[in-house]
């Protein structure tokens, strides 16, 4: 039986080449006791690609972060997109490109503040 695309990799096995020669019981290790992770490792432990760590601009030193300066840094960027008190919604960063997904969901809801209601496609209009 073949694999399907979404279906999760088998156990120890990546989907990111980069991340392959990485050994997840290693790196969880070095991570639930504190030892500094590169950025390979810090992939493996947090789920994402490491394309995407490595665009983080993670604090390192050494080329390594440990699980303590990790959360340190995650809550200092939590920080800085608190929610708006006025409207109770996030604020991004203003150095950052806002991506299509963020450009729809804006779209979407100022149409419902302008029209008070969401149109569906191919309704009939009453």
């Amino acid at each position: 039986m073949a694999a399907r695309a979404n279906d999760p990799p088998p156990l120890g096995v990546t989907r990111d080449k980069q991340l392959a020669v990485v050994d997840v019981s290693v790196a969880l290790f070095k991570w639930s006791h504190g030892i500094a992770c590169n950025l390979k490792e810090v992939a493996v432990v947090t789920g994402y690609y490491y394309a995407h760590v490595r665009r983080w601009g993670l604090p390192l030193f050494d080329g390594k972060i440990t699980r303590s300066e990790f959360i340190t840094w995650k809550r200092k960027k939590m920080e800085e997109t608190k929610p708006n008190e006025a409207n109770g919604q996030f604020v991004l960063p203003s150095d950052r490109p806002q991506g299509p997904a963020t450009a729809a969901r804006q779209r979407r809801l100022a149409a419902t503040k302008f029209d008070g209601s969401l149109r569906r496609r191919g309704s009939a209009a009453s």
